[in-house]
């Protein structure tokens, strides 16, 4: 049995006198398993579809999107449009377009993993582009 414990997470120390048991690492790694973030990488083909949920089996607490090129927010004039292409999505605070016309969400997190769109209106000057046919976005998501 350990005879002192870690600091932040009370994990078992062992002094050269004291008796290793089992149950002390089966503990330590109960804990350990609890407070490591679990990290997914991943790549989709954007497919168009106007809501596209990404599957990764479980809600993420942070996803971070980016198309392939690595740009995630650009205004080109003309059309005078914002765009939204990646981003920060964090639970409860999906990734949006906000300007002095439109406050739209660009993507967000779901039960199952994130959830993307394509959209377009050009009296609100937005541009959603996380799903946009053929392009390769790059994620990084945190359980």
């Amino acid at each position: 049995m350990a005879s002192s414990y870690t600091e932040h997470f009370q994990l078992n120390q062992w002094a050269a006198e004291d008796p290793v048991l089992r149950e002390d690492f089966n503990a330590d790694n109960a804990k350990l398993d609890k407070v490591i973030p679990r990290i997914v990488t991943g790549t989709y083909t954007g497919d168009g579809a106007a809501d596209r949920t990404i599957q990764l089996g479980f809600r993420p607490k942070a996803v971070l999107l980016f198309p392939e090129d690595g740009t995630t927010c650009f205004y080109y004039c003309p059309p005078n449009y914002f765009t939204c292409q990646g981003g920060l999505i964090l639970d409860g605070y999906p990734l949006r377009l906000k300007n002095d016309r439109c406050n739209i969400i660009c993507a967000e997190i779901t039960d199952t993993g994130f959830a993307v769109k394509i959209f377009s209106d050009q009296s609100k000057a937005a541009n959603i582009a996380t799903n946009r046919t053929g392009t390769v976005y790059h994620y990084l998501a945190l359980a």
